[in-house]
C-alpha cells in the first residue's frame, strides 16, 4: 500500500507567545454581562487549637460522662456552637472538642448519647464551652457574641449548667 501526502485546506498559523494570546483583563468583571457572572471564592477558616480539649485521641464526652480515658484511633472535631455562622464563631474563639464517632454522630446500636441527637448533652457541652470562654472574657461578651446564655445561678449564688449531669449517665 502506497502512502500519500495529506494536504491541508487551510495553512497553519504561526505560533504566538502565550502572553500575546491572553488578555490582561481580570477574569471577572462585575456587571459586564449576564453570561460571565462574578463568583467570589469562599474564605477558608484557619483551623485553631481547642481551648477546651487537646487533640490526643481521647473523647471529651467519654471522659466527662464515663471517666473513660481510652485513646481512639479516630476522633471527630465538634464545634460547640454549630451551624454556619456559629461554627465560624466557635472556630474563632476555639470552642470545640474532639469526640468519638459514637458520641458525635451515634452508632448502629441506637446510641442516644450522640451530641447531634441529644439536646441535653448538647446543652451540657455549650455550658462547658461558656465556662471555658468566661475564664478569659466576661459573661456580657459571651452573650454579645453568641446571643446565648447556658449558665444559671443556683441557691448558693454559683453559676451552673441547666442540665444535671447525673441524669445523663445511664
Amino acid at each position: 500500500m502506497k502512502q500519500t501526502e495529506l494536504k491541508r485546506k487551510t495553512p497553519l498559523r504561526a505560533k504566538t507567545p502565550l502572553r500575546a494570546r491572553t488578555s490582561l483583563k481580570p477574569k471577572c468583571v462585575p456587571k459586564q454581562s449576564k453570561s460571565r457572572k462574578c463568583r467570589s471564592k469562599k474564605k477558608r477558616i484557619k483551623k485553631t487549637e481547642s481551648m477546651m480539649h487537646q487533640k490526643d485521641g481521647t473523647c471529651y464526652l467519654c471522659m466527662l460522662l464515663h471517666s473513660n480515658y481510652a485513646i481512639y484511633a479516630y476522633t471527630e472535631e465538634h464545634h460547640i456552637f454549630f451551624g454556619t455562622a456559629k461554627r465560624r464563631l466557635s472556630e474563632e474563639h476555639r470552642l470545640k472538642v474532639y469526640l468519638c464517632m459514637a458520641h458525635h454522630r451515634g452508632d448502629a446500636n441506637g446510641n442516644r448519647q450522640a451530641v447531634h441527637h441529644n439536646q441535653d448533652i448538647n446543652l451540657l457541652l455549650r455550658a462547658a464551652g461558656q465556662r471555658e470562654f468566661e475564664k478569659t472574657h466576661t459573661r456580657e461578651e459571651f452573650i454579645e457574641i453568641f446571643q446565648e446564655n447556658h449558665l444559671i445561678k443556683d441557691k448558693k449564688g454559683e453559676f451552673r449548667c441547666l442540665i444535671n449531669l447525673e441524669n445523663l449517665i445511664p
